[in-house]
């Protein structure tokens, strides 16, 4: 019966404690097993389930427990109460080698709770079963000892802190030579040489294995020739560890290699500005005992051949992912592989291992291999058939086979017998093979894992030696040294202990034929091991830190955020041996957290940003990958399914002791808020932090901080449309002051043109959610790195081409949408780099994820937006970190990701709540009527925590009521035979007044009359209040439904006039027939004593612009109308159109007063590609200036809410340039001349217009400056 502990007080077994039993507790479940179907991009998967099941990193459903945690440690035992075998149709879908005798438990402690995973499948009597019923027993233990001590110790100082060093890399593992000539030719002194580091292997990512803390002092072998002097001619010798690790399995009697995914080279350090190095020269004399000794002549030999050539997930592109790198390709045109492996003075006669991993894809049959050797000894291999799948890539295949050895070289062979559909991939050969103890060239690497533990040492002979060959224990890099040995005739014996693995090598030390490492530069001094309370780090390529120090800085003065900005290179250097690793970035990051835990340092680390682009390729093996600006960190649960082979950033915050990357992802806790902003460039990341501090610095307050969309698409039984309602109903029902805008593209009518399907209307008014701004956008759906929904909702061209003047945070559940791995940018990248529109940030999935789990991810994400703590919003990191903690988590979390700063605070409206005070006169507590055509004035106030009105509120509040909410019914557009089908749910869709008033003191009265156009039946509606503070720039928000609508006015007075209505394009100057850009801004105004009709509520009343007569150039503009200050009988538009081809054009707008009386006005106009904006009017002021003053310059131009890019010039009287600046912006360009440059005297100067789509615009005058 297996037992496992509580997480929290799992590292307290290190410090060998006592505990005693108090009591137990226990629990039953009984799991009635179904089957159901899970969706992934439009393929529904069958599957094994039961009521609440999740579905772990095999996709297999568990089942999950929270457990409340006592004051004490407790242990978890599972006991089997009853079982049944698991049907034969699903006996493939189970990796059977990782099941046990007994079903699997998995536990995370995250303080108050842990969380058990019961994996239910187990094997017995050689049958795979499941549970039907199970017993969980809790006992709680008192623990006598309160150290809660992390496991690891950290240097304060790291060897780096102080001196010059140089930095040197290996290409493989090996003896190296530095000579006294280059030792100084790299400015060091040859006499004080001490060599710092412990090269390239792969960092281990568990937590529970010791690991070696900053550099260790490397010993070498110093060869000074017969002056006894070191100098020129001379030079040193150390052994040095390349990016191919070996390691020992003593479970499994053998040997495995481990290729570093991110390193092509092993890294180290030199300095000469301390004491003289370790030297491995001088060495005591051995003393063999014969009868307390193991004689061992023989030793175990490895090679590898691993070609590191294509993805698995890509073997033709450049689009892969995961960590797995093949070499070899097999198929119908190519069905074998030859290879060959040397083995100087093998054991003849002996036997020798392969062990080979390969993929085979085929759907048809099976695919058969054999290996042969030396032409001999036929070994065969078959690969079973798999399902059609456009995710899974191939079936991987690891064998091991025993061959006779015969020869020294060994010339393998693989002949593959494929379907006519059959590919196959190698990944790998490894070789092992005993050799006699025979010194074999200039330095012979060597081990054995004969007599191990056994409690006699192993006394070794080495044959075919010499006086200079001298011995060297490797087996810990923090700790080589060399073995004394005695040397007679051609052999040295030595003694070497069999408590654990010994790696040995027998280095030649008068050789000089080892190869000389490579020079890679000088560092400065760096002391990353004294950092301590430190919330906030990013971690970002050198070239990338002043702009990271600007937006930590702005963290800092915002609200006291302690941060620290690190370049990848000085965490490798500390953490890794210079050597790139992603895991160097987590255990930099476990530092600071384990020194929070030990009471080191007052303050844990909360947030990381890694600030820079990646690729699957960390290494660049690939020519047209992507950026490598940061490492990613590449998910190896299943090389061969895009499912499983993501890249994930929470690996970075899986930092409590008992971490590992077997990834039992539905129990790992992520204990940082961490984002990742993909810049690859300079500029890219100052347009980035240009966005985020602007969002940060709260000057784009207004209504759109009040808005939520969620947006759902069509098709696949209504799964994303139950997700997207029900997430939207969660938050309105939490959240009623926040305006929920529900898009349910299927409760549309679809049109299908010769371009695809498309969704017209609700394009539209997507899109004018989107120009308008959103807080908060929440899409459920299909997507791709290129466009969310068949219907192309939103494409990445069209991200590209934002320019909406407010950034929301985008929650998207849907695939690949931030693909951000990959050669190219990503719809989800596009959105956070695009400097003049798209999103602050974006979460979501960079692979394929599965429906039922995306909700549950985006319902808690969406929740958690809302959340306080200390009465402050929480920060998006901590809203990501939350919703990845919650309960109920599933394999799919890991696959998504935040693009964007995670200690970012959402733009709320804050601190203030707007309260109705009364309706008609009435109070707000009596329910009051409102009738179609009936005028209406509501008065209400601004009110502080304590319910008190904010004497000091002065500013506006935006009104917006909103008539019954309905039951709508989907049209079931693609005609779907499901059960889920017609879609029902409820939404207000008539939005019945817009405007905004004057708040005073507090208070504020708005006055409106409804339309002719409600829905007359009785029933709430609902007013939703955002107001802003426009001198002290607070904010408050609010909501009233204590009121009904229904009936009509009977005193209503009726009329047949139409509007007042006025039009324009990108300016009030402009005249029909005049020339514009390819995306114009449409301008109308309109007027009517009896108001402006925007409800939506009656059938063709809607303000409505149409291009060409053409229904595609359609578009519906209610949500665009902005009612004047104060008053409900007037109002404007302004709508950026979409790109326009080049030409000459039309365009009819028709409004609707609220007696559903039109006016319509037309417009010609001609499209000009690159057309240079038109200025009316410039005005200098002041003009004569004085030197130091701030000149500004105004312009009066034709391209509105455009970005222009201003160069000035000034020249003097002679036409000599003697000033340039550029500044970029709208109307307003400000300028202080300086006195020594530009004295008191009269200039030219000339403005540069222009656009990003535009030629220039040049403008000329004069200015005087006068003495100060």
């Amino acid at each position: 019966m297996p037992i496992l502990t509580s997480k929290k007080y799992q590292l307290l077994w290190f410090f060998c404690l006592v505990f005693l039993p108090l009591q137990a507790k226990t629990f039953t479940k009984q799991i009635e097993w179904t089957t159901c179907e899970r969706l992934t991009d439009s393929i529904r998967t069958h599957v094994m389930s039961f009521a609440d099941a999740l579905y772990n990193e095999h996709s297999l459903p568990i089942c999950q427990h929270e457990w409340t945690n006592s004051p004490n440690r407790n242990e978890y035992t599972i006991q089997t109460l009853s079982s049944e075998i698991v049907p034969q149709e699903f006996i493939n879908s189970i990796d059977t080698a990782t099941l046990g005798t007994s079903p699997e438990l998995q536990l995370e402690n995250n303080d108050a709770t842990t969380i058990i995973n019961v994996v239910p499948f187990f094997k017995e009597n050689g049958k795979i079963k499941r549970l039907t019923h199970y017993q969980i027993d809790a006992t709680e233990a008192r623990n006598t000892n309160n150290s809660n001590l992390p496991r690891h110790q950290y240097k304060e100082k790291s060897i780096l802190a102080s001196g010059s060093f140089v930095k040197i890399r290996v290409p493989n593992s090996g003896i190296y030579k530095l000579t006294y000539e280059e030792l100084s030719s790299w400015g060091l002194n040859p006499a004080q040489i001490r060599i710092f580091g412990y090269g390239g292997a792969v960092l281990n990512e568990n937590f529970n294995s010791d690991r070696i803390d900053d550099l260790p002092e490397v010993p070498f072998y110093i060869h000074k020739g017969s002056d006894n002097a070191f100098g020129k001619g001379d030079y040193i010798l150390f052994h040095a560890q390349g990016p191919v690790s070996w390691s020992y399995l003593p479970n499994k009697f053998t040997y495995t290699h481990s290729m570093n995914t991110y390193s092509t080279h092993g890294y180290y350090f030199i300095t000469s500005d301390a004491s003289t190095g370790k030297h491995l020269n001088e060495v005591a004399s051995a003393v063999i005992n014969p009868e307390t000794t193991h004689l061992v002549n023989t030793f175990d030999d490895y090679q590898l051949h691993e070609q590191e050539v294509f993805s698995a997930l890509d073997p033709t592109g450049s689009n892969g992912g995961g960590q797995a790198f093949f070499g070899e390709q097999l198929n119908s045109g190519n069905t074998s592989f030859s290879t060959s492996f040397t083995f100087p003075n093998i054991v003849e006669g002996a036997v020798g291992k392969i062990k080979t991993q390969l993929a085979a894809a085929s759907t048809i049959a099976a695919s058969h291999f054999s290996l042969t050797f030396n032409g001999q000894q036929e070994k065969t291999i078959t690969v079973s058939a798999m399902q059609p799948s456009i995710y899974v890539k191939g079936i991987l295949s690891t064998n091991t086979h025993n061959f006779n050895l015969t020869h020294n070289k060994i010339d393998i062979t693989l002949q593959a017998d494929l379907p006519s559909d059959g590919k196959a991939y190698l990944n790998y050969i490894e070789m092992h093979i005993p050799r006699q103890l025979i010194m074999s060239g200039d330095a012979m690497y060597f081990r054995t894992k004969a007599n191990i533990g056994s409690g006699k040492d192993n006394c070794y002979t080495l044959q075919n030696a010499s006086p200079d060959v001298h011995i060297w224990n490797i087996t810990h890099l923090d700790s080589i040294y060399r073995v004394p040995g005695i040397y007679s005739n051609n052999t040295v014996k030595f003694i070497g202990s069999t408590d654990e693995l010994q790696q040995y090598v027998a280095v030649r030390t008068s050789s000089s034929q080892f190869n000389t490492p490579e020079f890679v530069g000088h560092i400065n001094p760096q002391n990353l091991h004294a950092l301590k309370n430190i919330e906030y780090v990013i971690i970002c390529p050198e070239a990338f830190r002043s702009e990271a120090e600007r937006l930590a800085m702005a963290h800092e003065e915002q609200d006291g955020l302690s941060w620290m900005v690190v370049s990848d290179e000085e965490v490798y250097n500390e953490f890794s041996s210079g050597t790139p690793d992603a895991s160097a970035y987590r255990w930099f990051m476990k530092m600071l957290y384990d020194r929070h835990l030990a009471g080191i340092s007052s303050v844990a680390p909360r947030y990381l940003l890694l600030m820079g682009d990646g690729t699957f390729d960390n290494r660049k093996l690939l020519h047209n990958s992507g950026p490598n600006t940061l490492l990613s960190y590449q998910s190896a649960l299943n090389i061969m399914d895009e499912t499983f082979a993501y890249p994930t950033d929470d690996y970075f915050g899986f930092l409590d002791d008992t971490e590992d990357t077997e990834f039992k992802e539905t129990h790992m806790f992520v204990r940082l808020g961490i984002g990742r902003l993909p810049v690859s460039t300079v500029e890219q990341a100052r347009d980035v932090v240009n966005k985020l501090i602007t969002y940060m610095q709260d000057n784009q307050q207004g209504n759109w901080r009040s808005q939520l969309c969620f947006l759902a698409d069509d098709g696949d039984r209504a799964d994303h449309m139950i997700s997207a309602n029900r997430i939207a109903d969660t938050i309105s029902v939490r959240q009623p002051n926040y305006l929920i805008n529900k898009i349910i593209l299927d409760s549309y009518l679809q049109e299908v043109t010769a371009a695809g399907e498309t969704y017209p209307i609700a394009k539209n008014k997507f899109d004018n959610q989107l120009r308008n701004g959103l807080l908060y956008l929440c899409y459920m759906g299909h997507g791709s790195p290129n466009a969310i929904t068949n219907e192309n909702m939103m494409t990445l061209e069209s991200i590209n081409n934002m320019r909406n003047e407010y950034y929301g945070v985008w929650g998207f559940g849907t695939c690949s949408f931030s693909h951000w791995d990959a050669q190219t940018i990503s719809a989800g990248e596009a959105a956070v780099l695009n400097p003049l529109g798209g999103a602050i940030g974006v979460f979501s999935a960079a692979r394929t994820v599965y429906a039922d789990a995306n909700e549950r991810l985006l319902m808690e994400f969406s929740k958690n937006l809302f959340k306080k703590e200390n009465g402050k919003y929480i920060r998006i990191g901590d809203v990501v970190r939350l919703a990845k903690n919650a309960p109920n988590r599933e394999a799919n979390r890991m696959a998504y990701l935040y693009l964007g700063d995670p200690a970012l605070r959402i733009a709320h409206p804050t601190p203030y709540t707007v309260q109705t005070d009364t309706i008609n006169a009435h109070p707000a507590h009596t329910i009051d009527t409102l009738r179609a055509l009936s005028v209406n004035t509501i008065k209400g106030s601004i009110i502080n925590d304590e319910g008190h009105i904010v004497k000091d509120f002065n500013g506006k509040t935006f009104v917006t009521i909103f008539d019954k909410e309905q039951k709508l019914t989907t049209l079931n557009n693609h005609n779907e035979e499901s059960a889920a089908y017609p879609f029902h749910f409820k939404d207000r869709i008539s939005v019945l007044f817009k405007g905004n008033v004057d708040v005073t003191n507090g208070k504020f009265e708005v006055t409106f009359m409804l339309p002719k156009d409600i829905q007359y039946n009785y029933g709430t509606g609902k007013i939703y209040y955002y107001a802003l503070d426009t001198i002290h720039h607070t904010e408050g928000l609010g909501h009233f439904e204590d009121f009904l609508i229904g009936g009509s006015n009977p005193n209503a007075q009726f009329e047949d006039n139409g509007p007042d209505v006025d039009i324009y394009l990108n300016t009030l100057h402009f005249v029909s027939g005049g020339q514009v850009d390819e995306r114009p801004l449409f301008i109308a105004y309109i007027d009517d004593p009896n108001g402006i009709n925007t409800s939506g509520s009656g059938i063709g009343h809607d303000l409505q612009l149409t291009v060409d007569n053409n229904n595609e150039q359609t578009w519906n503009l209610n949500e665009s109308f902005v009612s004047t200050n104060g008053s409900f009988r007037s109002g404007s538009i302004h709508y950026r159109m979409s790109t326009l081809e080049e030409g000459k054009h039309s365009l009819r707008f028709r409004a609707w007063d609220l007696l559903n009386n039109s006016t319509s006005k037309e417009l010609e106009f001609e499209v000009v590609k690159g057309l240079a904006p038109h200025v009316y009017q410039l005005i200098t002021y002041p003009n004569p200036a004085k030197s130091g003053d701030v000149i500004h310059f105004i312009f009066d131009h034709d391209r509105p809410s455009s970005v222009l890019e201003t160069t000035l010039h000034i020249f003097d009287v002679s036409g000599r340039k003697i000033y340039t600046t550029t500044q970029q912006g709208g109307e307003h360009f400000t300028f202080t001349p300086n006195k020594a440059t530009i004295g008191a005297g009269i200039y030219l100067y000339q403005f540069q217009i222009k656009t990003n789509e535009s030629e220039i615009t040049t403008q000329k005058s004069k200015i005087i400056i006068t003495q100060q």
